[in-house]
């Protein structure tokens, strides 16, 4: 991977394959710059590994409030399934924290929800809940 350090969050960043995409891989630089490809690439094979686990999580974190709360079918919002939900999601962003394997994966909401960011943190080996940012 390329990585150039972005001026504003000074976290070093490259352009990733991940699930037949170009996704963003974000190293906080705390981290040496030696172990920078090693640790985006544990962060892009654990996020493919547990890919059912997260879409779980998303839908278990957001599908009922978007259909109970920002779903409006008369402003072209419908109610959606399960599948349709995600498939409106995309991940965007991995960002590798700090913190020792933590890391946050962000997705774009397909304007679900009003242009929010959904971020799905990770840390101490638990994947909490996704929340809108």
């Amino acid at each position: 991977m390329d990585f150039s350090q972005n001026t504003g969050s000074q976290q070093w960043e490259a352009d990733a394959p991940f699930r037949e995409r170009t996704i963003r891989v974000r190293v906080d630089p705390s981290h040496d710059a030696g172990k920078r490809e090693a640790l985006a690439a544990a962060a892009l094979k654990k996020a493919d590994t547990a890919w059912s686990d997260i879409e779980r999580n998303l839908v278990r974190s957001l599908f009922a409030l978007y259909n109970d709360a920002w779903s409006d079918p008369d402003e072209g919002f419908p109610v959606l399934s399960e599948a349709e939900f995600l498939a409106r999601i995309t991940l965007g962003t991995i960002v590798v924290l700090d913190e020792p394997d933590a890391m946050s994966l962000y997705f774009d909401d397909g304007d679900l929800f009003g242009g929010h960011l959904i971020d799905l943190f990770w840390a101490e080996g638990k994947m909490h809940d996704a929340a809108l940012a």
